[in-house]
């Protein structure tokens, strides 16, 4: 990822949220296994430590529906889809003072852009929405360009991928039919091909640089 590029993306993000967004937005990009890599928000602090302290992320109907779909969908008919989530976050975020939000939804390539925001009116004018799907585009493209990690073996590949589905070195040395210390060999050559401390980290970055799905 080019630093300037980005930042100026970034900037831009910011000034249509100060714009259009009547109380703030949070934008995530380039999940890995469901985890943003980037996030900028512009909520104000007192929400966000209320989001945080209630584990509003595990029911926010923003969250659920932008990590399984792309499009938009305000407000009212997130409350629609989702009429049981309990806590319920859109009323909390009501009672907060945001009247109306939607969450927009994007995949460009491989990554993937979700961002919650509100507005002033029930539902994002069209030509909001046209730019706000441009900007996330172009952010998750410059996501895209760093995902040129380190080469990795098709052997280490293997290796990871093995990992990833719960098996230990002990259980890939006998279904590869070689001994564990030539498996744990193979460990310490992936981590430090990735420059990776922990087998967990070195996972996080396959994931990262698309080495594993």
């Amino acid at each position: 990822m080019n630093s300037n590029v980005w930042q100026q993306l970034k900037g831009e993000l910011i000034a249509f949220g100060e714009r259009v967004a009547s109380h703030g937005f949070t934008a995530g990009f380039d999940f890995v296994q469901g985890i943003p890599s980037e996030i900028i928000t512009t909520f104000s602090s007192s929400w966000l430590e209320e989001y945080q302290a209630n584990s509003y992320i595990l029911n926010d109907p923003v969250v659920i529906w932008g990590s399984q779909y792309e499009g938009i969908k305000n407000w009212e008919e997130l409350v629609l889809l989702y009429p049981a989530n309990r806590p319920d976050v859109i009323s909390a975020a009501r009672g907060a003072g945001m009247k109306h939000g939607s969450v927009l939804s994007i995949s460009v390539n491989r990554s993937r852009a979700i961002i919650g925001l509100t507005h002033h009116e029930a539902s994002l004018p069209e030509a909001d929405r046209l730019e706000l799907f441009g900007l996330l585009a172009k952010m998750c493209i410059e996501c895209e360009k760093r995902k040129v990690g380190p080469e990795v073996s098709e052997l280490g590949r293997r290796y990871l991928q093995q990992v990833s589905e719960g098996l230990t070195d002990k259980e890939i040395a006998e279904r590869q039919g070689v001994s564990q210390r030539a498996v744990s060999a193979l460990r310490e050559r992936v981590m430090a091909k990735l420059s990776a401390p922990t087998l967990a980290t070195a996972l996080l970055s396959a994931y990262k640089y698309r080495i594993i799905d």
